[in-house]
């Protein structure tokens, strides 16, 4: 017969084992658990975080007044540095700027064109509340130095004129690589007046550009060589969705495409409506919209 002194050994060397085994495992879940942690700690820290820049103020100035204008945010988007207290733009990735809730109204430009030179969303609070108007004295949009892309959503662009040659895109002048997408938004009332002066709503050199559930209206070019009344460019590609192209125009000799004018580059147009618009001058052609050397999808 085993003494009482043998059970109670076996039984706390039992319970000794189970502990340590416990432990082990607990040790075992832990260290795999600090693991993932540290990973996933990694990842977080490599991401690119977006910078938001919001507009507070409508008026058109670089005061230091504690209210951001746009050409403020559109500044620190640019230099990737606080201006007026404004959230700094970052160096790599695309800047947010958008306009406060709330703030609605017209931002009538006085100084001169609003000049991106990096990749930027510029969010407004609807095309009917948020309008970016230059008063028929300069271009409203100039976007160059940049191989990112540059977003317009929620905004109208209007009153935008340049009246020397081979002055482009009234609306918005694109010299860039990446892509300038328009959603949602209004181009109105844009016009380039001199001769060889393409696109009287936006002209783009090489770049691809992006319509998306867009109204584009009451643009012109009125010099001679001057091709697409509201959008015109050279090369890249073109694609126009679920949008509204109406009442644009070319006036001059030899001007092509009184809605849109791409000389090589490629047009895809879907569920989209081009309507009134036209051209008047001597050998012209393409009312609605011409391509040369380039594929036309509809």
């Amino acid at each position: 017969m085993l003494s009482r002194y043998f059970w109670k050994s076996w039984c706390r060397h039992l319970f000794a084992r189970n502990t340590q085994r416990g432990r082990r495992f607990t040790r075992g879940r832990q260290l795999k658990s600090t693991t993932v942690s540290a990973v996933a700690a990694e990842v977080l820290e490599t991401r690119t975080l977006l910078s938001t820049i919001t507009v507070t103020s409508l008026a058109d100035n670089s005061l230091v007044d504690g209210k951001v204008t746009l050409r403020e945010a559109i500044k620190a988007a640019n230099t990737n540095l606080s201006v007026d207290g404004s959230v700094a733009g970052e160096a790599t990735g695309q800047d947010i700027i958008q306009f406060a809730p709330g703030l609605t109204g017209k931002i009538q430009l006085s100084g001169s064109s609003l000049a991106i030179t990096s990749s930027v969303r510029i969010v407004g609070n609807g095309a009917a509340n948020t309008v970016i108007d230059a008063g028929g004295l300069f271009r409203v949009f100039s976007i160059s130095n940049t191989s990112g892309n540059v977003d317009f959503v929620g905004v109208t662009i209007s009153g935008g004129k340049t009246t020397s040659s081979f002055n482009h895109g009234a609306g918005i002048l694109y010299s860039a690589t990446g892509t300038l997408t328009l959603q949602d938004s209004v181009i109105s009332g844009n016009a380039t007046t001199a001769n060889r002066s393409y696109g009287g709503a936006v002209f783009s050199s090489a770049g691809k550009i992006k319509i998306t559930n867009c109204t584009i209206t009451g643009n012109s070019t009125a010099g001679d060589y001057s091709n697409g009344g509201a959008v015109a460019l050279n090369t890249g590609a073109l694609e126009v969705s679920n949008s509204t192209i109406t009442g644009n125009s070319t006036a001059g000799k030899h001007s092509m495409g009184g809605g849109v004018y791409s000389l090589s580059g490629s047009m895809s147009i879907w569920n989209s409506t081009f309507v009134g618009n036209s051209t008047s001058g001597y050998n012209t052609y393409g009312g609605a919209f011409i391509g040369w050397n380039g594929n036309i999808n509809v």
